[in-house]
């Protein structure tokens, strides 16, 4: 396994990151030093990328036809970059299609459409990351995918901060949700997951809604100061939801439609 050193100005092996990925090996060390770099990340083998410096000085994005990165890697690691997907004809962005990457301490942001997006049959471990400002969604898990979202910051969206659909199965601890146009956390089709320990806050409509028949664990979490309920559960929803805090929501902190009752456990709330 080697390491490579990309570096704008000249300093390094590669002077674009693109060609550094292109030539590593499985398992290869990239280090990006501090720079502004137009270039695209497509990784197809476990690499280890990881900004050398402080990230906000270490900027990578991407605009047109191209993903900021796009993974069919069955591993590796991306750490302490800014993405930046630029506005583009199409939905761009982070896009995750299989594998267990982890994505550490990077600021992730999308002009385009969804900031992250998890597909496939992808498990990957998103930890410590903000995702923000994303113009559709910051963060879309779909398909078959499951994950790990750690304290990560997700802020600011025009639909839902978070989207949980298909018959995904995700793990959410730790994590700020705040300020979407609409629902902060919205969990639908047959998508499950365990949320726990979230905060979920500022939202213009509920903090979590549920309109999911295949039972999301709701546990432990702050929801507060939403513009609409706490949390909104419709009428194909279901799950466990206890252990909560919930309060401060302008419309109130429960709002379980009538066909939906009888699916939802729940208790411990306050």
């Amino acid at each position: 396994m080697a390491s490579h050193v990309v570096d704008g100005s000249g300093g390094g092996d590669f002077t674009t990151v693109s060609a550094a990925v292109k030539a590593a090996g499985p398992g290869d060390t990239i280090m990006v030093r501090p720079g502004f770099y137009a270039d695209a990340l497509y990784l197809d083998q476990p690499l280890q990328v990881v900004g050398d410096g402080d990230r906000e000085d270490i900027v990578i994005t991407a605009s047109g036809d191209q993903n900021v990165l796009e993974s069919v890697a069955d591993g590796g690691r991306v750490a302490n970059l800014t993405l930046r997907q630029a506005s583009g004809p199409e939905e761009r962005g982070v896009l995750l299609h299989r594998g267990q990457l982890v994505i550490e301490d990077c600021d992730i942001s999308s002009d385009s459409g969804t900031c992250v997006q998890v597909l496939g049959d992808s498990d990957p471990a998103l930890r410590r990351n903000v995702i923000h400002d994303g113009r559709e969604y910051c963060l879309r898990v779909s398909g078959n995918a499951r994950g790990t979202f750690e304290d990560n910051q997700v802020i600011r969206a025009r639909y839902p901060c978070v989207i949980i659909t298909g018959e995904s199965d995700p793990v959410f601890r730790r994590n700020l949700i705040r300020e979407a146009t609409q629902a902060g956390l919205f969990i639908l089709g047959n998508a499950r997951g365990t949320y726990e320990d979230n905060e979920v806050c500022y939202n213009k409509h509920s903090g979590i809604r549920v309109n999911s028949p295949a039972g999301p664990v709701i546990r432990g979490n702050r929801v507060h100061d939403n513009g609409t309920y706490g949390v909104h559960v419709e009428d194909k929803g279901s799950g466990a939801i206890h252990d909560n805090v919930i309060t401060l929501n302008h419309a109130g902190w429960f709002r379980i439609e009538r066909k939906a009752k009888h699916n939802v456990t729940r208790g411990g709330n306050t």
